[in-house]
């Protein structure tokens, strides 16, 4: 049994190749050992509560202007996976919400096009 390890020096690369067959120590590794020994996984945080930046400045033009960030500051992202989940049979209003939905973004669209102009916001405003 083997492997390729490559080798590389300034800008030239060459592949070697690693024999481990005949390696004299054959070591039982305990994998849950070596896996609990690693650093702790990053935060996670979807168990934090959703909070606005420390700098104003890093405010992007849909969460300051529209003023989402101030609806949504202080919930946990899983309260939010309902009011974003599709509607259910039970839901009194869901297909008609959808549908007006729809028909305002059909109707918004030209006004994007028409007053987004340039930039990433004109390939984003110009969606067809």
């Amino acid at each position: 049994m083997g492997y390729g390890q490559l080798i590389t020096i300034d800008k030239t690369r060459r592949y070697i190749q690693v024999d481990i067959g005949t390696l004299t120590n054959k070591k039982v590794i305990d994998y849950a050992k070596v896996f609990m020994s690693q650093p702790p996984p990053f935060v996670d945080h979807s168990l934090y509560p959703i909070s606005g930046p420390e700098d104003d400045m890093n405010l992007n033009s849909f969460f300051a202007s529209d003023g989402w960030l101030a609806h949504v500051e202080g919930l946990l992202p899983a309260d939010l996976v309902d009011a974003r989940r599709t509607s259910e049979t039970g839901d009194s209003m869901g297909e008609e919400l959808r549908n007006l939905a729809l028909r305002y973004l059909q109707k918004i669209q030209l006004h994007i096009r028409d007053n987004i102009t340039f930039g990433i916001m004109r390939t984003i405003g110009s969606v067809k």
